[in-house]
């Protein structure tokens, strides 16, 4: 593998892990852990992650199929405005209350971790970046890599919550995606319109 391939592995780590460790689902699966089985969470978070990570590279590959590998450009510039326009609505939205955890009891550990994460995983930021990180590093890397580092960030979770669990505002931490998911985006419509500005990545 080049120097391109291991550049895009390190990336999509990266911004996947990163967003997931203050996603909401990751703070819901803390707070989960932490009054079911560590180990039947994380197997059933790790499902989930891996499900939704197949769902959004298919979805960045069927864009792709379906504009061309020509308008990669606009696939990136339109993947940037919609983080804008999510971080907009982000930051209009920061005092939001959380739905509740599952009750427990009500279904096995594994089952209803799959379950909350999957739910919470759709559309969410982790997803929408790996629907966006197809059009830059292809659908393989971003599916190992970016299920890679939400399975890593699940572990890292279910671990705090048998330990800790974990009462964690989100204010604070709304506000920080809120100004992440600026930068990258706008960042991202700059690369899709004017590419030559970012060298050879991508």
């Amino acid at each position: 593998m080049g120097s391109a391939g291991l550049l895009g592995i390190a990336t999509v780590l990266a911004l996947i892990g990163g967003f997931e460790l203050v996603d909401r689902s990751n703070l819901s699966l803390i707070a989960y852990a932490s009054r079911h089985d560590p180990w039947d969470s994380w197997i059933g978070a790790s499902l989930a992650f891996v499900s939704v990570s197949a769902i959004a590279v298919s979805v960045g590959a069927l864009l792709i199929g379906v504009l061309g590998p020509g308008r990669l450009g606009e696939v990136r510039a339109g993947g940037g405005a919609i983080l804008i326009a999510y971080a907009l609505y982000l930051w209009r939205h920061l005092d939001r209350v959380e739905g509740p955890a599952p009750a427990p009891g009500a279904r096995s550990a594994l089952v209803g971790a799959f379950l909350l994460v999957f739910l919470l995983e759709l559309g969410d930021t982790t997803m929408i970046l790996q629907i966006i990180l197809v059009a830059n590093f292809g659908v393989a890397i971003v599916f190992g890599a970016g299920a890679t580092a939400l399975v890593l960030v699940a572990a890292l979770g279910c671990f705090l919550g048998s330990r800790i669990g974990l009462r964690v505002s989100r204010h604070a931490l709304d506000r920080a995606i809120v100004a992440i998911l600026m930068i990258v985006g706008a960042g991202t419509v700059l690369y899709g319109l004017a590419p030559g500005l970012f060298g050879a990545i991508g």
